[in-house]
């Protein structure tokens, strides 16, 4: 067993390239932590978290990234405690067992610790905290070293065999009963995470969680992520979802105040970076700041050159400036990376509608109402609705511009083109 061990991780040091993983922060925080004594007292205490979900799996959770596990930065931390405890039972399994059972103790702790070792950071530091999925081995080793202790326990004290029977049955009785309580946790994300964040009340990326299984209209959804924030006050992911919140309330004040603190974070992930600098590139134009969304969009595209979002906010500054032939090559770029934007088809229809080019901007058109954010845009069927008049096929007319008022009933231009 141990030559399979050494040939395994050869094989991953080999996959890796010799060097170790590159992998975000967030995924094994400790691992970046400058003190080494904060690095060994940590990761022992998160080898005897692993102990205790084998033993004893009392907290459980779904995810373990970001603070779930709190640094331990000193020998006065209580949970050296449980540190201890772990190695003072696998020490008596090894030096006690050992004199009466040695066949079996040995291939229980080898099961139990070699194929765990891998992902103990002893080696090269691993992309998590803790993932159950590395336990299915030394699960094995567990059980096997159990069997032996109630063995030894009733081999000495025979008189002691009923109550080790009965203690035996309720532990699986109680864990039974756990198991189907856990089962309904995963019926749906919120109660899953509200669950995890119950074991694990210092992790804010499972109040993030919670929160995007929430409506954005829930007053209780920002008050999470606010709370995710008082844990974590650099959390990116409630940034952007604070901004969107506000973006969807418009209050846009407070949206673009949200999302220029988070696109100043140290440390944010592109995606979020790119999604925060679109929001207040959104929230710019409808103000008729173009500048600001000239400069928003030149920063973005230069880290992200097919973000789509902000070639669109860019067409859509250069069409407002009747810079015509630029927005069109915009949207077509837009267009050659989403084939699927229905607002790039809409607005490249009205582009072609003012160089009275009918037929392209039909053809725009007869594409874009295929597609399922059409069917949602009553902007989209109003502009459509224009150029069948404009062709005066009326008929056709009316039927979309139905369909605009059947999405918004109080749009004014779609009213007004079907009834003149």
């Amino acid at each position: 067993m141990v030559s399979v061990v050494v040939v395994l991780m050869l094989f991953r040091i080999q996959v890796m390239g010799g060097s170790p993983p590159k992998m975000p922060e967030v995924n094994n925080p400790v691992s970046y932590s400058n003190d080494t004594m904060t690095r060994v007292l940590t990761h022992q205490y998160i080898w005897s978290w692993d102990f205790s979900l084998l033993v004893f799996p009392n907290k459980l959770s779904c995810d373990y990234q970001y603070s779930a596990i709190p640094f331990v930065t000193s020998f006065l931390d209580s949970r050296n405690l449980e540190t201890l405890l772990m190695w003072s039972c696998l020490g008596a399994a090894l030096f006690g067992l050992t004199r009466m059972f040695q066949t079996e103790t040995v291939m229980g702790l080898a099961l139990l610790i070699l194929p765990f070792l891998p992902a103990s950071n002893m080696f090269f530091y691993v992309g998590f905290v803790i993932a159950e999925r590395v336990l299915y081995l030394p699960s094995m080793g567990i059980c096997v070293l159990i069997s032996v202790v109630f063995h030894a326990i009733a081999s000495q004290r025979p008189n002691l065999r009923p109550l080790i029977l009965s203690g035996f049955v309720v532990y699986c009785a109680w864990q039974v009963q756990r198991t189907l309580r856990r089962n309904l946790d995963w019926e749906n994300g919120l109660r899953l995470f509200q669950s995890s964040f119950e074991a694990l009340p210092t992790n804010e990326y499972l109040l993030w969680g919670k929160a995007q299984h929430m409506s954005i209209d829930d007053p209780e959804r920002e008050k999470i992520l606010w709370k995710s924030l008082d844990i974590n006050p650099i959390f990116d992911k409630s940034y952007l979802n604070l901004a969107e919140t506000y973006r969807h309330r418009k209050n846009f004040e407070k949206a673009v105040e949200i999302a220029t603190k988070g696109v100043t974070l140290p440390h944010v992930m592109l995606q979020l970076w790119t999604q925060m600098m679109n929001i207040l590139g959104d929230i710019w134009f409808q103000q008729g700041q173009h500048d600001l969304v000239d400069n928003v969009c030149k920063h973005v595209l230069q880290r992200d050159p097919v973000n789509v979002q902000a070639l669109m906010n860019r067409a859509n500054v250069r069409w407002s400036r009747n810079d015509v032939s630029a927005a069109e090559r915009d949207y077509l770029e837009v267009l050659r990376l989403d084939p699927t934007h229905s607002g790039a088809h809409n607005n490249l229809g009205v582009v072609y509608q003012q160089q009275n080019r009918f037929q392209e901007s039909l053809d725009m058109y007869r594409k874009g109402e295929k597609l399922p954010g059409s069917t949602s845009d009553p902007a989209f069927w109003n502009s459509y609705g224009a150029l069948l008049c404009k062709l005066q096929r009326f008929e056709d007319a009316i039927s979309v511009y139905q369909k605009a008022l059947a999405i918004d009933p109080v749009h004014k231009e779609a009213a007004y083109g079907l009834s003149w």
